[in-house]
């Protein structure tokens, strides 16, 4: 859907440069953003005009006919290259769009004193509530502030039916989101974000926290020695992080080394988090479902447990961490000759940031500047902040030299 134009709609059809422009409302045919559809393409002759074609032709191009009747996409495509869009109408629904199981928008209060939801998504359709599935929350604000009682009141919906010739669908309130003003309250622009896509917000559950290690405040973990002799040891390497200067969660590392031929070992050292998430467990089913971390402007909403995140599998410098490491034996100008995947151990020596890098990349030559760039970062091992400063120019370089590629 169009949600500046919302009488426009596209269909993608695989093997069509062009998506299929469905004109109208009635075209539509009550179909909803994200829906699968069959689609009953228009004759060639109907199609419109748009830039970027082969050639200059007015006039459409006829398409190619079946035996049976219908219209190959071979054809079809033909014509679409020659700059001409396929248009269409709607015929059935194939597969149903999840959003119609949960949408999220405001309430407003019709001339008839009906309620009536409005999406904060302009692709998705205003509906019509049903009277049934108001709160009493909302009812009572009603009938005490009257059509004011609705204003700035955010809802969860779910489309329960649109029957044809209906302009709006019917909508069941599924439950409150907030009250407030989506512009200016951060708290209530983020209800209706978490709500709108089905974020989990809430905590872990006891079942999912009792899968990692008990750990007291104060306490740090330790790798047991079992652990550590199944595994590769590059605690002794040079290894450091690179991230954003308010990071917790350090999930990454670098290492590279200058071997004895001139070639380099880079290493890329990641948090070895299976090592903690064991399959069919229940933090495994509860990673599943949250499937990512949520990254908000003010806030996140983690994938793991933060115990894990920060502690557990953050390469902190001058902490032993569980890694799954990867090793490119390359030339100095970034040719791989041979890679390897390991487990592995790691003791990270700092923590950097994009721009503690950015700065020893900017000074050149200029070693001094090139030291005040790390000013403050403290460096664990017997690692002096030279060393640091010599990968990040052998990196730099290396990469310099694959992008020219």
């Amino acid at each position: 859907m169009n949600e500046f134009k919302r009488h426009e709609a596209y269909v993608r059809v695989r093997g069509l440069p062009f998506d299929v422009k469905i004109d109208g409302w009635a075209r539509q045919s009550r179909s909803v953003h994200g829906d699968e559809v069959c689609v009953l393409i228009d004759p060639s002759e109907e199609w419109e005009r748009v830039g970027g074609g082969d050639d200059g032709d007015d006039v459409c191009a006829s398409v190619d006919v079946d035996a049976d009747g219908g219209r190959r996409v071979e054809s079809m495509a033909a014509v679409c290259r020659r700059g001409w869009r396929p248009t269409g109408i709607v015929v059935a629904t194939v597969t149903p769009s999840a959003r119609r199981a949960n949408m999220v928008g405001k309430l407003e209060m019709e001339t008839n004193e009906a309620l009536t939801f409005v999406p904060v998504d302009e692709k998705l359709p205003k509906g019509r509530v049903s009277e049934y599935s108001v709160p009493r929350s909302i009812k009572s604000a009603l009938e005490s502030g009257g059509k004011e009682g609705a204003v700035d009141t955010f809802v969860s919906v779910k489309l329960r039916k649109w029957r044809r010739g209906d302009a709006k669908p019917l909508v069941d309130i599924l439950g409150v989101v907030g009250r407030g003003s989506i512009e200016s309250d951060l708290d209530i622009m983020t209800k209706v974000i978490v709500a709108e896509h089905r974020i989990e917000s809430g905590d872990f559950s006891v079942e999912a926290e009792a899968c990692l290690p008990r750990i007291d405040a104060g306490e740090r973990w330790s790798i047991p020695t079992d652990e550590l002799e199944r595994r590769a040891d590059f605690r002794d390497k040079l290894v450091f992080s690179i991230d954003p200067p308010t990071a917790r969660d350090l999930d990454d590392a670098l290492s590279v080394e200058v071997l004895s031929d001139g070639d380099l070992n880079v290493g890329v050292h990641i948090a070895d988090v299976s090592h903690f998430v064991l399959p069919n467990t229940a933090l495994d089913a509860e990673a599943r479902t949250r499937g990512t971390t949520t990254y908000l402007v003010h806030t996140i909403f983690p994938m793991l447990p933060r115990l894990l995140c920060e502690n557990l599998c953050s390469l902190n410098p001058g902490v032993e961490r569980l890694s799954f490491s990867v090793e490119w034996t390359m030339t100095k100008e970034g040719v791989v000759k041979n890679v390897s995947f390991k487990r592995g151990v790691i003791k990270s020596a700092a923590k950097l940031s994009y721009i503690h890098v950015q700065n020893v990349i900017d000074a050149g030559t200029d070693v001094q500047a090139a030291k005040d760039a790390l000013d403050g970062v403290e460096i664990s091992g017997e690692h002096a902040i030279e060393d640091i400063i010599e990968s990040i120019e052998i990196l730099h370089h290396a990469a310099k030299s694959m992008r020219k590629r």
